[in-house]
């Protein structure tokens, strides 16, 4: 285990990515809390003994922030359907990703994530730190990103695409992703 800059991480995961043959995204979303990330921090580390022995793994804990700045900006152009507000941030997005080569380890790397995930979202509700936005492009399958936006955000997307897509062809045609009516 190492400490990356966010560059050099990019830089070693695009680089070995054509090996691997596995790879899996979850998030959630923090207020940018120090105590907090650093709880999510110690709480990753702890659970990673049982996968360091995994063929090709590449396992990352990413903090990406959410500046207030953005979320002015979306404010002021009309705010946003993600249910992010300004008086909440600055936020962070606490993002797991794992490379590894063997699908025999699935149920052991996404056992570590599921696992990691959900005590660093528990813990950051503890103190009152958790948002409930999750990030649809770093979502997996076992999350909701759409319904972290609220009901009212969501209604709002549905009744769009009702109006622009009254056949449903991105919802029932395209397949994989996270749909509007489900």
């Amino acid at each position: 285990m190492r400490l990356q800059t966010l560059s050099e991480a990019a830089n070693e995961q695009a680089q070995s990515s054509q090996t691997r043959m596995r790879c899996a995204y979850m998030n959630i979303t923090v207020k940018a809390d120090f105590a907090t990330l650093q709880a999510g921090s110690n709480i990753y580390t702890a659970g990673l003994d049982p996968i360091k022995t995994v063929e090709n793994g590449t396992f990352s804990l990413t903090l990406q922030p959410y500046p207030v700045s953005l979320l002015e900006k979306s404010g002021l152009s009309g705010g946003n359907s993600l249910g992010l507000d300004v008086v909440d941030g600055p936020l962070v997005s606490v993002l797991l990703l794992s490379y590894w080569k063997n699908k025999g380890d699935d149920n052991a790397v996404l056992g570590f994530m599921n696992t990691a995930l959900e005590k660093i979202k528990q813990d950051a509700a503890l103190r009152n730190q958790l948002i409930p936005y999750v990030y649809m492009n770093y979502a997996f399958s076992n999350q909701d990103p759409i319904d972290s936006y609220g009901q009212k955000n969501k209604k709002k997307l549905q009744r769009a695409s009702k109006k622009y897509d009254p056949d449903g062809v991105f919802q029932k045609g395209c397949p994989g992703g996270f749909k509007l009516f489900l």
